[in-house]
């Protein structure tokens, strides 16, 4: 089943750092595939309010980030009234397989930038809104006027990065 980027209204595209395997961020849905055939490899829905987080509509998955090794894939996914999340999935970076079920979840999240939906408009899908620390234990997640730092195991915030100068941080990019 070769993958359609044209079909799949892409939100974000990310290789794999270990592999020949790459997804495609979707806004209800991950779908990996084989870099060198384009071959749809697996599929998964990001189901809306899951474990307890309500669903306002509309939702979305806009950013994802690899783990050093490639084993997990962390999705920001972007939901009404200050409810979004981060789910960390399982992924097989030989064989492209997501694990069905997130494997933790960080929520609630700030994700509400620019105010309510559909009225942001400096929230940019496509950009990385969220990076990894090298040994893949943190995430670093844009809020509004700070940078949190999340335990991704735990899920639990282990700090808080401000400034004046970050206001509505939409991407970001750690030095390697």
């Amino acid at each position: 089943n070769s993958l359609s980027l044209s079909r799949l209204n892409a939100v974000n595209l990310l290789s794999s750092p270990v592999g020949r395997t790459a997804v495609v961020i979707q806004a209800d849905r991950i779908t990996s595939f084989d870099i060198d055939s384009m071959d749809e490899l697996d599929s998964e829905f990001v189901p809306p309010g899951q474990l307890g987080v309500p669903f306002v509509p509309p939702s979305n998955a806009s950013s994802a980030v690899f783990s050093p090794d490639g084993t997990r894939l962390s999705v920001r996914i972007d939901l009404s009234n200050n409810q979004g999340r981060i789910e960390t999935y399982g992924y097989d970076p030989e064989t492209g397989d997501i694990t069905t079920n997130p494997i933790s979840i960080i929520a609630p999240i700030d994700n509400d930038l620019a105010g309510d939906l559909p009225d942001r408009l400096e929230v940019f899908a496509g950009i990385d809104q969220m990076a990894g620390s090298k040994d893949g234990s943190l995430l670093y997640v844009p809020q509004r006027k700070s940078i949190d730092v999340f335990d991704v195991e735990s899920g639990l915030l282990v700090a808080s990065i401000t400034d004046p100068a970050i206001v509505h941080g939409t991407g970001i990019k750690l030095a390697d």
